[in-house]
């Protein structure tokens, strides 16, 4: 009968190929902050509602000089984990229909200088194991599932902002309409949001 003890040399080999021990790491991120946009019935019902959550970089004189040198394919929006994008019910950013679903966010810009902003779909890219800055996006393997055209209005802002502000606001005229809108140093980046309401069910149509 053969013996299942283990020989000398299985368990020399298996010693040799030990794993390294694993690492965690866990920190805060004092620095995150979020805007939302909502859109209640008079009754108080939720129709719809939009919010973004990021970290806010520190604005740097040096940055300027990136405007000068596009990186092309990936830019990080913020610091720390993703910003994320959430949006309850269908919307029209820059003219661009995103779904309701959750997201994240980065930018691009092009050679001529025009900005995209990048959103991506957040289960895939967990899935992935896709943080925001890994390598890939830098190198475009990863692709967004939409790209919103974004206004450039560099040097605009009358003094500068010194850590990034994202901003959903809202049109006071009319509740289905709104503005994005990204801050940093003096320059400011923006899109047209709106609403988009979803379809209703035919009375007695079956489910």
């Amino acid at each position: 009968m053969r013996s299942r003890t283990p020989t000398f040399l299985s368990v020399l080999l298996t010693a040799g190929l030990a794993l390294p021990a694993q690492q965690a790491q866990s920190r805060p991120e004092p620095e995150r902050t979020a805007t939302t946009l909502t859109v209640n019935a008079p009754a108080g019902e939720l129709l719809a509602a939009v919010s973004i959550s990021y970290g806010q970089a520190v604005w740097r004189a040096s940055h300027d000089a990136a405007l000068q040198n596009p990186s092309g394919n990936y830019m990080r929006l913020g610091i720390g984990w993703w910003t994320t994008f959430d949006t309850v019910g269908p919307i029209d950013l820059g003219g661009v229909r995103i779904e309701a679903g959750s997201y994240f966010l980065g930018l691009q810009m092009g050679n001529d200088r025009t900005f995209h902003l990048l959103v991506f779909d957040s289960q895939k890219t967990m899935r992935a194991r896709v943080l925001p800055a890994s390598t890939p996006l830098y190198r475009g393997d990863v692709q967004p599932t939409v790209r919103v055209p974004m206004e450039f209005a560099q040097g605009s802002l009358p003094e500068v902002v010194g850590k990034l502000q994202i901003e959903l606001g809202a049109d006071r005229a009319d509740a289905q309409k709104g503005t994005l809108a990204i801050r940093w140093g003096k320059h400011e980046l923006s899109a047209p949001l709106r609403l988009l309401p979803e379809p209703k069910a035919e009375a007695g149509k079956a489910k």
